[in-house]
């Protein structure tokens, strides 16, 4: 089994639908620290679609 733990805010509600199998997708925004000449925050959008297999 994979297990992902993310931290951060949806930027919009989780949209989900069906075709044979459940899936939703969802937009994490996630803040990084970037170090360079000046640390400033960066915020970064990562794009998720999960699915699920039916039960036999």
């Amino acid at each position: 089994m994979n297990q992902v733990v993310m931290v951060g805010r949806l930027t919009k509600g989780p949209e989900q639908f069906y075709i044979g199998v459940a899936i939703a997708t969802f937009v994490v925004a996630v803040e990084q620290e970037v170090i360079e000449y000046f640390e400033e925050q960066k915020e970064e959008s990562i794009h998720r679609v999960i699915w699920v297999k039916p039960t036999i």
